[in-house]
C-alpha cells in the first residue's frame, strides 16, 4: 500500500493501516496505537464498566426493596465480577470462558477457543483480540453475571439511563411528532409530498443516531431542540447520501417488491430514546402513505451497548408517550399499540443481533433469520454504527473502497439502506464530493470518522 496521497487536494484517502481488500484492510483491534479503537479499549470501556459498578452500588437498596433482601448478595456478586473484568481489561489479560448457563454461552466459548487456536491463548487478550468480538464479549459477559444471580436475572442495568435519555428530550419528541402529524393528516398525500416527508424523517432518523450512550461512556447526550431543523440543516454533514434513491426507487415502489403478496419493511434498530421515536415516526409515515403492509422492528434480546433497544424499552417508550401532556403524542402512541396488537407492526429480538457475527455470516450463523429476511422482506433499513461495522466486517478500509467490496458476501434479496452517524474508523464508499467535504479535517480523522458529527446513508442492493 502506497503512503502517497491520492486525492487531488492532497487529502489522504485512508487513515494509517487502511486497505482496499481483504488482504490489506485489517480487522480493527485495540492495539492500533493512536486509533479511536485503542482509545475506546483503553479509556471508554473502563469508564463504562465503572459506571455499571456505580449503578449497582447506588441501586443496591432499591433492588433489595424490589426483589428482596437476598438481592444484596446478587449485587455484591455483580460488583465483584465487574471489578474483576475492569482489572483484566486495563491490564490486558487473556479473555476467559463464559461460565453462565444462558443458551448461547457455548457458542461464545467455541468462538473464543477458535481465536485462541488461531493467535494463541496468551495473545487472545482484551487489546489484541478483534474489536468486534471483544466489545460484544464485554456486554455478553456482563449479561452473564446478572443472568446467573438468584433474583436479578431479568434486570436491565441500563434501563434507567435509557429512560432518562428519553425524558430529557420531551421537547424534541413533541417537535418531531407535530411535524409528522401535520405532514400526514388533513393534507393531500401527493407523491411529491410523500417523498419530501420521507426524506425529512429519514434524515431525522439518521441524526437521532448521534444520541449513543456507549459513545459517551454512558453520560447523558443532549440533542438539539428541533430535530426537523437539524434534519434540514445538516445536509453537508452527510458524506454519502442515497436517501433519495431509497425513496424514489424502493420505498415508494414497494408494490414491485412484494414478498408473498405483502410489502414488508424491516428496520434493524439501534438506540432507545429519541432515535427509537424517529424510527417509529418513519414507520407511521410508511403506513399513512399506504406504502407498506407490515413493518418488523429488530432489536436486542438482552441489555446491549448501553442504549440499544430491547422490547421492554419500546413498550415503555410507547406507554410513556401516553402520559405526555400532548394529545397528538397520545394519539400516535395508541395507534402504535393497535398496530402491535394487529401484527402490522412487530418486534423481533433474534440472538444474531447480540452476537459478534458480521452480516455476511448470517446465512450460516442464523439461517432462520436469513431465510425470513431473504424470503419475506421487501426492504431493509439498518441503523447505527455497530450495524455499519458488522456490515463492513469491522475493517479499516480506505474510504474510497467500493461499498460492495467492503461488505463482502452479503446475499440477502432485499435492498439495504444503512443510516449511520460515524463513530468508528470503519467507512467505505465515499466519492469525490465527500472527499472535498472532509478535506479540512484530514489532520484529525476522528472529527469526521468517530465523533458522530458526520454521517452516511448508503444503499446496498
Amino acid at each position: 500500500m502506497s503512503d502517497e496521497p491520492i486525492h487531488k487536494s492532497g487529502l489522504k484517502l485512508f487513515v494509517p493501516q487502511a486497505g482496499t481488500d481483504d488482504e490489506t484492510a485489517p480487522v480493527l483491534v485495540g492495539t492500533m496505537e493512536g486509533s479511536f479503537v485503542h482509545k475506546t479499549v483503553r479509556d471508554r470501556w473502563p469508564q463504562i464498566i465503572s459506571k455499571m459498578i456505580d449503578h449497582f452500588h447506588c441501586k443496591r437498596r432499591d433492588l433489595m426493596d424490589e426483589f428482596g433482601e437476598e438481592a444484596d448478595e446478587d449485587v455484591k456478586s455483580i460488583i465483584g465480577g465487574l471489578s474483576e473484568m475492569r482489572y483484566r481489561l486495563t491490564t490486558d489479560k487473556p479473555l476467559t470462558d463464559l461460565t453462565d448457563d444462558y443458551h448461547d454461552a457455548y457458542k461464545w466459548n467455541d468462538k473464543l477457543h477458535q481465536i485462541q487456536r488461531e493467535i494463541g491463548p496468551e495473545e487472545t487478550t482484551w487489546f489484541r483480540t478483534a474489536w468486534m468480538f471483544t466489545e460484544c464479549y464485554l456486554y455478553r459477559s456482563v449479561y452473564g453475571m446478572v443472568h446467573s444471580t438468584k433474583l436479578l436475572g431479568t434486570y436491565d442495568w441500563f434501563m434507567d439511563s435509557k429512560r432518562e435519555a428519553f425524558d430529557t428530550h420531551v421537547d424534541q419528541v413533541k417537535e418531531a411528532i407535530y411535524y409528522v402529524w401535520t405532514c400526514t393528516n388533513d393534507v393531500d398525500l401527493t407523491p411529491d409530498h410523500i417523498k419530501e416527508t420521507l426524506l425529512v424523517i429519514l434524515r431525522m432518523s439518521l441524526w437521532a443516531n448521534k444520541g449513543d450512550l456507549s459513545l459517551s461512556a454512558g453520560n447523558a447526550v443532549n440533542s438539539p431542540r428541533n430535530p426537523v431543523f437539524v434534519a434540514t440543516r445538516l445536509q453537508d454533514k452527510i458524506l454519502a447520501d442515497d436517501m433519495e434513491e431509497a425513496v424514489d426507487d424502493y420505498l415508494t415502489k414497494l408494490d414491485q417488491y412484494r414478498r408473498e403478496g405483502k410489502r414488508r419493511v424491516d428496520i434493524v434498530l439501534d438506540n432507545a430514546g429519541l432515535e427509537l421515536l424517529m424510527d417509529l415516526l418513519l414507520v407511521e409515515v410508511l403506513f399513512k402513505a399506504r406504502l407498506v403492509d407490515k413493518v418488523v422492528l429488530h432489536g436486542k434480546a438482552i441489555p446491549w451497548f448501553v442504549s440499544d433497544v430491547t422490547e421492554p424499552d419500546m413498550r415503555w417508550q410507547i406507554d410513556r408517550l401516553m402520559q405526555i401532556n400532548d394529545v397528538t403524542a397520545r394519539t400516535l402512541a395508541h395507534k402504535w399499540k393497535l398496530r402491535l396488537q394487529t401484527g402490522e407492526l412487530s418486534f423481533r429480538a433474534h440472538p444474531f443481533w447480540t452476537s459478534w457475527y458480521n452480516l455476511e455470516d448470517m446465512e450460516t450463523a442464523a439461517p432462520d433469520l436469513y431465510d425470513e429476511l431473504d424470503e419475506l422482506s421487501s426492504f431493509m433499513i439498518m441503523k447505527g454504527d455497530l450495524n455499519y461495522r458488522k456490515l463492513l466486517r469491522d475493517r479499516m478500509w480506505r474510504m474510497d473502497t467500493e461499498l460492495s467490496v467492503a461488505v463482502g458476501e452479503v446475499s440477502l434479496a432485499p435492498p439495504i439502506l444503512v443510516l449511520r452517524t460515524n463513530k468508528s474508523e470503519t467507512i467505505a464508499g465515499l466519492d469525490e464530493d465527500a472527499l472535498e467535504k472532509i478535506e479540512g479535517n484530514d489532520k484529525n480523522h476522528e472529527v469526521w470518522l468517530c465523533s458522530g458529527e458526520y454521517g452516511v446513508a448508503q444503499i446496498l442492493y
